[in-house]
Parts: structure tokens; C-alpha cells; sequence
């Protein structure tokens, strides 16, 4: 284990677990839940257990899609939005469920699946065999399946992350954090030359002019300013820094949910993976940042 928890993140995450609880009881003790269609065929659409939650990918838009207990009794029911998704809140943690598409015959529906328990993390050897990161933009599969993007950033003045190790730093935001341009490249292009004094600008030029990378950065590519944190100031400071998005923002899968158990397990999970990588000096990561960077290290 490698955080510290803070007691007022815990005590939130208790309180939700008994919210959650109270949600699930209600939805497992109702007298009538009426009978599964039989499956006949093999669903398109994929549906998958996330922590405390169900989801499906790949339906197409408006299906009417099922969520079967192991009793083959419906526990919910909804409608692909138009991206092909769905997402059931607040399901039973541990239990077996498929997801059905109702036919004339019966219905097509997916392989069981269970959904995941809030506390029950992957072992140690999940997080050491995942591919390591690579500096710029990558794609880290959490435990639940959904990709992050998480851009790595190394120290000005680095090249390879085989100069390491590095003291790291991890910026956690739904803000556009993981854009792979860089930071101080997209601040530069965007001043005209007059507006610098000359010492700045001979100072910035040296510095820019070992970076890697676009002279004039796409800003639809570059960090916010919201994240200079991690992709300014972390790096200015010989930090290398790994600026994650968060799930259902950016480039990132899944659906945003700020305070959802999905989205605190994967500040878990990249916090373990970013761990294991050779150029992180002692095993051992940070995180901050401000605004959103900062309510995210409250339950991460």
C-alpha cells in the first residue's frame, strides 16, 4: 500500500457505503420482480461489472436492455443512450447478473458477469504486470475494464525516462489534463514576441528549444490552464508527472460520476500502476494540483 488516507475522505466513503447499502436493499427485497426472458442468442453488445455498478457498450441506440440477477429475475431495465451505453447505479456488489435484449423469441443476452466490491482491491501482481508507461499519452485499462488517458511528462531538460529515477507527481482532474502537447509550448506560442522582455524570452527560447514536439502546439491538444500543476510546474521543478483523466472526461472511457465508487477505485488503480513503473524513484508517488486537482486526492 502505498497512500495515506484522510480520515474526512473516509468517513465520506463510509457514509456513501451506507447510502449505497440502503439502495441495494431496497432494490434486492422488492417482493415482485418479474421473470427473464430465456436467452436464445448471443448478445452484440458487451455488459461488464464495474464497483457498485453494471454497464453495457456497443448496443445500439434506444435497445431496451435488462439487468438479470442470477435467479433470472429483471433487477432493472433502460435504454442504450445514443452512444450505444448504459450504465445501472448502484447494483448489488459480489452478485451475478447478465444483461438482456428482449426477442419474439426470448431474448439475446451477455456472459454472466459480477460486480465488483468496494474494498476488495486486484493483488499486487495485477498493477506489476500491466505494460509500462511510456513518456506522452497512454491508456491504462482499470479494474473494471475502462481505459484512462494518462499522459507522462518528464523533467525539463530530460529525454527517456531511463535518466530516472524521478521524484513523480500525479495531477487527477476531469479538466483537460492528459492533452499530450505541451504546456509551456502551447503558453509560449500564444504571447507575441514584443510582450517579453529580452532576458525572459532568450530564456524561454532555450528552454522550448530542447523540448520535443510542435513549436505551435494544437490547443485542442494542450493541457488547460486549470492543470499547470502537473503539466507546467511539476516538470519545471524536475518532477516527471503523470496527468490522468478521469473516466467519462477528455479521451478517457466510461461515465463521470465525481463522488462514484468507479472513479475513487481508479485513483487506486493508477496510483498502484504508477508505482511499479523503474523510473519513479523510491516507488513512491504524490498527487495535487488546484480546483478539481485538488477535491480528487480527497478520495484517491
Amino acid at each position: 500500500m502505498r497512500r495515506i488516507h484522510v480520515s474526512l475522505a473516509s468517513l465520506a466513503a463510509i457514509i456513501l457505503g451506507i447510502a449505497l447499502t440502503g439502495g441495494m436493499a431496497t432494490t434486492a427485497s422488492a417482493k415482485q420482480l418479474k421473470k427473464a426472458p430465456k436467452i436464445t442468442s448471443k448478445a452484440p453488445f458487451t455488459a461488464r461489472g464495474s464497483v457498485g455498478d453494471a454497464y453495457v457498450k456497443d448496443a445500439k441506440a434506444g435497445q431496451r436492455l435488462l439487468l438479470v440477477n442470477a435467479k433470472n429475475r429483471i433487477v432493472r431495465s433502460g435504454k442504450a443512450d445514443r452512444f450505444g451505453s448504459k450504465v445501472f447505479y448502484d447494483v448489488k456488489p459480489g452478485a451475478t447478473f447478465t444483461v438482456r435484449t428482449p426477442t419474439a423469441k426470448g431474448s439475446r443476452g451477455t456472459k454472466k458477469f459480477k460486480v465488483l466490491k468496494p474494498g476488495v482491491n486486484p493483488g499486487q501482481s495485477w498493477y506489476d504486470e500491466k505494460p509500462d508507461l511510456k513518456a506522452g499519452l497512454n491508456y491504462v485499462t482499470m479494474r473494471d475494464g475502462t481505459e484512462l488517458a494518462v499522459t507522462v511528462r518528464l523533467p525539463y531538460g530530460r529525454t527517456s525516462l531511463s535518466q530516472g529515477p524521478f521524484p513523480t507527481y500525479i495531477e487527477y482532474s476531469g479538466y483537460q489534463t492528459a492533452a499530450p502537447h505541451d504546456a509551456l509550448l502551447g503558453l509560449v506560442a500564444g504571447l507575441p514576441d514584443s510582450s517579453l522582455p529580452e532576458p525572459l524570452g532568450d530564456l524561454l527560447d532555450t528552454i522550448t528549444g530542447s523540448l520535443p514536439g510542435s513549436p505551435v502546439p494544437d490547443p485542442d491538444l494542450t493541457p488547460a490552464s486549470s492543470t499547470a500543476v502537473g503539466s507546467l510546474i511539476g516538470p519545471l521543478l524536475d518532477f516527471a508527472t503523470v496527468s490522468v483523466q478521469m473516466r467519462g472526461s477528455g479521451c478517457s472511457g466510461g461515465a463521470f460520476d465525481l463522488f462514484g465508487w468507479p472513479t475513487t477505485y481508479d485513483g487506486y488503480d493508477i496510483i498502484e500502476t504508477v508505482a511499479t513503473q523503474d523510473w519513479v524513484q523510491g516507488g513512491k508517488v504524490s498527487m495535487g494540483g488546484i480546483s478539481f486537482s485538488g477535491i480528487t486526492q480527497l478520495f484517491t
